[in-house]
């Protein structure tokens, strides 16, 4: 699964050139979204979706128990 930001497809494009860095917040907003659209429902579907979403943020963003952004943190990749 992945959740990626600034996906943007136009005219004549083919989908071949995305950049799959994934950061916690935009995650969050999906998993937000996902956990109360499970409260609300109660559907398994969701709950899923959730368990699914949990799955990734804690395998991606998670180390020592701390959240952390892994392109900043691990890569140093931020400013």
């Amino acid at each position: 699964m992945g959740i990626y930001d600034d996906v943007t497809i136009g005219d004549g494009q083919d989908c071949s050139n995305i950049v799959k860095t994934q950061w916690s917040y935009n995650t969050g907003i999906f998993l937000h979204g996902a956990a109360v659209l499970y409260n609300l429902t109660e559907s398994d579907t969701w709950k899923k979706r959730v368990g699914g979403m949990m799955s990734d943020v804690w395998n991606k963003f998670v180390k020592n128990h701390i959240i952390n952004e892994q392109f900043c943190e691990e890569h140093k990749q931020c400013n």
